[in-house]
């Protein structure tokens, strides 16, 4: 049964799984691991010396 996040439908819910392990693990999983999570997450991150515009892709 597909697993729904905002408009996201995603259909295999061992993956899910994993991307929240990885999310309660944060300070000890690696780099490599981290930039793997926030490619599932993150459409696009601006910063300025004034701010940070984050664009979520849930």
């Amino acid at each position: 049964m597909p697993f729904c996040a905002g408009r996201y439908v995603f259909t295999d819910y061992r993956a899910e799984e994993g991307l929240l392990w990885h999310l309660d693990n944060w300070n000890s999983v690696s780099f490599e691991d981290r930039r793997l999570v926030l490619d599932r997450l993150v459409t696009t991150i601006r910063a300025t010396s004034e701010n940070i515009r984050i664009e979520w892709k849930i």
